[in-house]
């Protein structure tokens, strides 16, 4: 696992404001002092960009106030100019609120307010706007990990860029595109645009730009062995930073000196520059920054074989990368506790961190981070003895790494590099040029004001003739614009009643666009109130189902995931015990929301009134039962209208004694994943996929039917240390991201196979990466619920 390397905070780059200059109490007077409205609206907006450093609340509440005053003179505006004027100030104050979010890492809320500021740019035709709120979008982005999110958001800022010619923007997207790229472990990619970069900064004489993109300059040649320039490029960007005194900037020079001595072998050194750079991120409450040096000092320890002490830095580091959901860190730190786990032959443990690291990597698209998972994964496997495992993770490790070493990112690399150093050059050379042009244009001046000595002479002799011709040229125009000052007039009082009668429309417009507000507020407040009903609904649903504590009294070593899509469920869950007997059953009702809620909650009162008030309680017989009540309670075929709403359900019948199985289904089939023999019905069943097998449910649902039939009982019987899972069909029809595949039930029968045998909980989160990562931007198309039981 190689050290985490520096990079200059996204934020900082690509969206900030310019620092107001000025103290707030000399602000503020201004202010008082001021009568333009749109000056005094400057002036609380520069107020704003002095606090945004230093505190987020108060620079916050002044562009906010920014935006409101804007807002109420935009809509009470004379005329479309100024009402535009306005806009732009709102957009303006708009847009520093996300740099606000952006620069104090609330990502989440950033998101939710760039499309708006897209939507501003759009409306005022103001490209830049646009630019800014893709930039914005693209660090929230990358901040939560999401590399693939960040790299579209980007692009789009690149192409706005382009279209405008806009130098600087141009070099910020590059540099965030290459950024990204070097993140995913596509150094081609970012080669390509960090060189970019370079080139527009170095034109553009922005020193700051230029020494970050060093940092990234030095990542490339150091990626690939070259770690004597790294450091060259190190120690330059870390002088540009010093020099425009950029603490975060120096920083992460530090940072990357230490990583490059690292990879020289030179562990103790390294350490040395980390703990340097640890202290600025300390002073600078660098949350990310102190993550990453806790990391690297973690690498470093177990360089010297020393993979205690490297673990308690990589729990420091994991801890604060959780906590503040850095991604792609908690990628890194957890593929590096498996390696020192690995190290330590705590080989369960290291295979739970693997497939934690192999997930999160998977999340974020890196595929240097799959690599070293997949590494991880086949050295946990070979220690543990399972060597068929260990090859087929061995194989992938194999495919990932050597996508990383390919000759074209080289050749990337080393064209960039070249391109740098040509641009140094021309740099030089083009300093040269403009001292020669400047002697040259000194000589130009002396020559001219010689000739200029000449014809002063003449223009005296000839002087008196034109200034005669002129005077009877003024007599001609003074003639001329009489007339036109008369047309003027004519056409000054039309204007005036066309204006009057604007206004008039204006004040109409106005009259319906309040009224449109009131309107808007209205169906808001209904909104919050429809919103708030169903959330009290939910609350009253979660306290009929079972509490946690009463599934881990009645079921023992199992885990729940229950994934409602709306705020109330269709799907529900429910345990009871009976005699030595405890019966589990998990429903999906038809629909999901507020209609299926309601059935779950008919569905809970039958199965509470059932167990309380009948001591016949095989699974098929309460199916039976179960579906009499729901056809009496619906109505269904009633009047010769028939109703198919219904309940699909697995119910299960452990004995606590010897744990046997009784199963009956109602479209919902029970899976078992086992070593041993399992039987059906005293059948010897064998697995259809792995080690997993299927037991079959009745074919119709807890509905009416033209045709009633009974439901079935199946007797089952499981080796200790089996698993059964019952499971909804909201996971396995989940749609995938971009391409819109269904996740099938195939492919969660194989994964069921593969972790069975690991702890229940690891197995809980496995499946909830699994499908978090198949889904990401796609919208949960269904409740999801699935519980899994060791016998």
């Amino acid at each position: 696992m190689k050290p985490v390397r520096g990079l200059w905070l996204l934020a900082f780059l690509t969206s900030l404001v310019a620092v107001a200059s000025g103290s707030p109490d000399s602000l503020r007077e201004q202010y008082r002092q001021e009568n333009n409205p749109k000056t005094q609206l400057s002036i609380l907006n520069q107020i704003g960009e002095y606090f945004l450093f230093l505190n987020f609340d108060s620079a916050y509440k002044y562009f906010d106030q920014v935006y409101r005053l804007a807002f109420e003179k935009e809509k009470n505006s004379r005329d479309k100019e100024e009402e535009i004027a306005f806009k732009r100030i709102r957009a303006t104050a708009f847009m520093n609120k996300i740099v606000a979010n952006d620069v104090y890492g609330n990502p989440e809320r950033v998101l939710e307010m760039v499309d708006d500021l897209y939507r501003m740019g759009s409306e005022l035709g103001d490209t830049m706007f646009m630019i800014r709120s893709r930039l914005s979008a693209g660090n929230a982005k990358n901040f939560q990990g999401n590399y693939p999110g960040a790299i579209e958001s980007y692009t789009e800022a690149l192409k706005f860029s382009e279209m405008i010619q806009s130098e600087l923007h141009l070099a910020k997207a590059n540099q965030n595109l290459g950024i990204v790229f070097f993140y995913q472990g596509n150094n081609a990619r970012s080669a390509f645009h960090t060189g970019e970069a370079v080139r527009i900064y170095t034109d553009l004489g922005n020193l700051l730009g230029k020494a970050s993109c060093l940092l990234m300059l030095g990542n490339l040649v150091s990626e690939v062995g070259q770690h004597e320039r790294a450091i060259a490029y190190y120690q330059e960007a870390y002088e540009g930073f010093e020099e425009v005194n950029h603490t975060e900037g120096k920083f992460n020079a530090l940072l990357n000196i230490g990583a490059t001595l690292h990879e020289q072998g030179l562990y103790r050194e390294a350490i040395q520059q980390y703990n340097l750079a640890k202290e600025v991120a300390e002073a600078t409450n660098d949350l990310m920054g102190l993550s990453r040096c806790l990391h690297n000092i973690g690498l470093s320890y177990m360089s010297l074989n020393q993979p205690n002490q490297a673990l308690d830095y990589f729990r420091q580091a994991l801890d604060i990368a959780t906590e503040n959901n850095f991604a792609h860190l908690q990628a890194h730190t957890t593929g590096s506790m498996a390696g020192a786990l690995n190290d330590l032959r705590r080989f369960d443990q290291a295979y739970r961190h693997a497939l934690r690291s192999l997930a999160l990597a998977r999340e974020i698209q890196s595929v240097s981070m799959m690599s070293t998972a997949y590494r991880n994964l086949w050295r946990a496997q070979e220690g543990l003895g399972n060597f068929r495992r260990a090859l087929e993770y061995h194989k992938s490790f194999k495919l990932y790494n050597d996508s990383l070493t390919n000759i074209n990112t080289q050749v990337e690399i080393n064209r960039m590099e070249l391109q740098f150093q040509n641009e140094r050059l021309q740099d030089q050379m083009t300093r040269q040029n403009a001292e020669l042009e400047s002697q040259k244009a000194e000589l130009l001046r002396q020559s001219t004001s010689i000739r200029l000595k000449r014809t002063e002479n003449l223009l005296l002799i000839t002087g008196s003739g034109a200034l005669f011709f002129i005077l009877i040229l003024v007599s001609i125009s003074w003639r001329r614009r009489k007339k036109i000052n008369e047309l003027i007039l004519s056409q000054k009082i039309k204007i005036e009643y066309i204006n009057e009668q604007l206004v008039s429309q204006n004040k109409n417009i106005s009259t319906q666009r309040d009224e449109i507000e009131r309107q808007k507020f209205i169906i808001e407040e209904n909104n919050k109130t429809l919103v708030s009903s169903i959330q009290y609904a939910q609350s009253i649903q979660k306290t009929l189902l079972p509490s946690n504590n009463k599934l881990m009294d009645y079921l023992g070593d199992h885990f729940l995931i229950f994934e409602p899509k709306a705020i109330v469920s269709g799907d529900f869950y429910w345990v009871g015990k009976h005699n030595d007997q405890t019966i589990l059953a998990l429903a999906d009702s038809a629909g999901h929301g507020v209609p299926g809620a309601f059935l779950s909650v008919l569905g809970i009162s039958f199965l509470n009134e059932y167990l309380y008030n009948h001591n016949i309680h095989t699974p098929a017989q309460i199916l039976n039962e179960f579906r009499t009540y729901i056809i009496n309670s619906l109505n269904q075929n009633r009047n010769g209208h028939t109703v198919h709403e219904g309940i699909e359900l697995a119910l299960v019948a452990i004995n606590n004694v010897n744990r046997s199985i009784v199963f009956s289904g109602a479209r919902t089939p029970l899976l078992i994943a086992s070593r041993d023999a399992v039987t059906v019905n005293n059948k010897q069943v064998f697995p259809e996929n792995g080690s997993l097998i299927k037991v079959k449910p009745d074919a119709w649902a807890l509905s009416y039917q033209d045709k009633l039939e009974a439901y079935h009982d199946l007797e089952i019987v499981a080796g200790a240390g089996s698993m059964i899972y019952v499971v909804t069909d909201g996971f396995t029809d989940q749609f995938r991201h971009l391409s819109n595949e269904r996740f099938t039930s195939q492919r969660l029968y194989a994964i069921l196979s593969e972790i069975f045998e690991l702890p229940t909980e690891t197995q809980k989160q496995v499946l909830q990466d699994v499908f978090q990562t198949w889904k990401q931007q796609n919208e949960q198309i269904d409740d999801v619920a699935m519980i899994g039981i060791r016998i």
